[in-house]
């Protein structure tokens, strides 16, 4: 097995701690009751969604389910879209209008995010 070198193992470690302070923020924030949406929480699976994304290239596409936050985090959504698009603002992804389960941002190679499981394979194909 080819080792990882510290400037991957560096990349996964930031895109972790990026898709765990995001979703430590939205579990705060709904707790708090300052919104009200959909989540789904991605707690204890950020290492997997960071490591995927982080062995993607940059122009790679991926399709997304419901729980998609830390793979649209670690894949790069500006996090002022997602942030948007989760809190139905016009300054969202998708215009406010997808909301947390339906995000879309191709610039980043996020093509759809699905509310139905096991969609993403007939839609990615």
């Amino acid at each position: 097995m080819a080792a990882i070198d510290r400037d991957k193992l560096l990349d996964i470690y930031t895109r972790t701690m990026k898709v765990n302070r995001t979703d430590e923020k939205f579990r705060a924030l709904l707790m708090q009751g300052k919104v009200a949406v959909m989540y789904y929480c991605v707690r204890g699976q950020e290492l997997v969604s960071a490591a995927a994304m982080a062995a993607l290239e940059k122009d790679d596409y991926v399709v997304c389910t419901y729980r998609g936050q830390g793979e649209q985090t670690a894949k790069g959504i500006p996090i002022e879209k997602w942030w948007g698009e989760c809190l139905g603002k016009a300054t969202g992804t998708c215009k406010g209008k997808g909301g947390t389960m339906h995000i879309t941002d191709p610039e980043t190679g996020i093509m759809v995010t699905t509310g139905v499981v096991g969609s993403g394979l007939p839609i990615a194909s």
